[in-house]
């Protein structure tokens, strides 16, 4: 029987959030809690931190962030938008 290995991300991927996060100022003085965050993967919690930091990522809904949940095309749109109006590459 052939194993699976768990998901996990490449070491890599913070690296492109890290990059980002450097050329937008902190939008919220405070950490945003939700409360399925037990669910964001280990890996991935600087990175939530850091984008709901700077307001590109906000979460589902105001409690929720949502980390088991796939984004819709609409939603990735958005946070591209963010992140471009934020490095000032488009107008807000």
């Amino acid at each position: 029987m052939k194993k699976i290995a768990p998901k996990t991300a490449p070491k890599a991927a913070p690296k492109p959030v890290a990059a980002v996060s450097k050329g937008i100022k902190t939008m919220n003085d405070t950490v945003k809690k939700f409360a399925d965050e037990a669910d964001i993967a280990e890996w991935a919690a600087e990175a939530v931190e850091q984008l709901t930091g700077t307001s590109i990522i906000q979460g589902i809904t105001e409690t929720n962030f949502g980390p088991l949940e796939n984004a819709s095309r609409a939603q990735s749109a958005v946070m591209l938008k963010r992140v471009l109006q934020a490095l000032h590459f488009i107008n807000p």
